[in-house]
């Protein structure tokens, strides 16, 4: 390369890291996240050149070199290559994080723009439950057949979804459960977890304690703030808001998976019996979530645009967990006996 900057014979290494999405075209992920290029130059000791010598330029003044002189240079200097190389990927992780950090609040922006702007509210994560548990049931049920008729108390997805299953659903306030439960005006109830079904005393009237909650695999509990009063915070506050709600996400969930391993142990020991719902049960309520979806979606606008999205970002994760995740959850978890609670 002809320079008046380098001395002949100096070694120069261009880096060129492209970071994008590795998401279907369908979720639209360049919306919030666009291919960019991370592009480092240095020399042997590390020094940076990029703001000295641009793509352009070093195209400009490259002296090409057969294919032979530029094999025996590679050779030559393989050890400085590999250590440059190494150390362009290191000075690539800090904008990388930024570009990250950036993307995922563009994805914000976005979901409180179109989905929550109607409310004049935006939303931010604020703590999740992890996989709650299937509920409590004065008798057991095997099997698809014996949910008929029961009368449970389950709101929401899950209340239209085991209704259509033939259970007779009610709503109940949390303080009229246990009294509910324990006269035989419901026979069923669904909470959260060990930690917080424990504090309700559920097993002192139900002995049968289900899993999983396949209508709640996790709980997110989020953050709703007026968007009038937001934009009226200094950026540090709205910052300092960010990062508690965004600790408390993380926090909670660590909380729930360290407290309910020492709550199902208790409960276990008090003569609760730990069953698991079965395959029909299951494949049942698969079918009837995915038939209710599809009917939202073709009755409300914002509902089929993010379902679409969701699902489609979700069968990835599926399929992903399942290639990894599962691989190692099988062998590590799947024949942990109780007797380690």
């Amino acid at each position: 390369m002809k320079s008046d900057i380098f001395k002949r014979g100096t070694l120069l290494l261009e880096a060129i890291f492209l970071i994008e999405p590795a998401s279907s075209i369908a979720l639209q992920s360049a919306r919030y996240f666009p291919p960019t290029i991370i592009r480092i130059v240095i020399d042997k000791e590390g020094k940076n050149y990029n703001s000295v010598l641009s793509h352009e330029s070093i195209n400009e003044s490259a002296i090409p070199v057969d294919e032979e002189t530029a094999i025996n240079v590679i050779r030559d200097q393989v050890n400085d290559l590999k250590d440059m190389v190494k150390y362009c990927e290191q000075q690539a992780l800090s904008p990388a994080k930024k570009l990250l950090d950036a993307a995922h609040q563009r994805g914000y922006e976005l979901l409180n723009k179109e989905v929550f702007a109607d409310f004049n509210i935006l939303t931010l994560p604020g703590g999740n439950t992890g996989c709650q548990m299937g509920g409590w049931f004065r008798k057991p049920v095997p099997n698809l057949k014996s949910l008929n008729g029961i009368k449970m108390r389950i709101p929401g997805f899950g209340g239209k979804i085991m209704a259509r299953m033939g259970v007779n659903v009610q709503t109940l306030a949390g303080a009229e459960i246990y009294p509910a439960l324990e006269r035989g005006v419901i026979d069923a109830t669904e909470w959260v977890g060990p930690y917080d079904d424990m504090k309700l005393g559920f097993y002192q009237v139900a002995k049968y304690y289900y899993a999983p909650s396949w209508w709640e695999p996790n709980a997110q509990l989020s953050l709703y703030i007026n968007r009038k009063a937001w934009n009226s915070l200094p950026k540090e506050y709205q910052h300092a808001i960010s990062v508690a709600a965004a600790e408390s996400n993380q926090s909670m969930l660590a909380e729930y998976d360290a407290r309910n391993p020492k709550a199902l142990r208790d409960l276990l020991a008090k003569g609760v019996h730990l069953e698991t719902f079965s395959n029909d049960i299951m494949q049942a309520a698969s079918n009837h979530a995915t038939d209710i979806y599809q009917e939202l979606s073709s009755k409300d606008k914002t509902w089929r645009k993010v379902y679409a999205h969701w699902n489609k970002f979700r069968q990835t994760e599926f399929a992903w967990f399942n290639a990894n995740e599962m691989r190692y959850a099988d062998f590590a978890m799947g024949h942990a006996p109780l007797k380690d609670l």
